[in-house]
């Protein structure tokens, strides 16, 4: 796995819900589809964080439609 998706994954554990979701959407925009990636995505759409929710979702559903 690249060294920024990495990051990117452990940033979504960040303490503050607008670094978490910048690095959700980040995963979205990548187009890598990863199986860490889509799990970590899933899991983060039963967040305590509407905002997180929303962006995981949408992260989703660029990576299904991506190349």
């Amino acid at each position: 796995m690249d060294a920024v998706i990495s990051r990117l994954l452990a940033l979504t554990e960040d303490g503050y819900n607008q670094v978490r979701v910048a690095a959700i959407e980040g995963l979205g925009e990548s187009g890598v589809k990863d199986q860490a990636v889509i799990d970590r995505l899933l899991a983060l759409t039963n967040d305590g964080y509407n905002d997180v929710r929303v962006a995981a979702a949408k992260a989703l559903g660029r990576l299904y439609r991506a190349n």
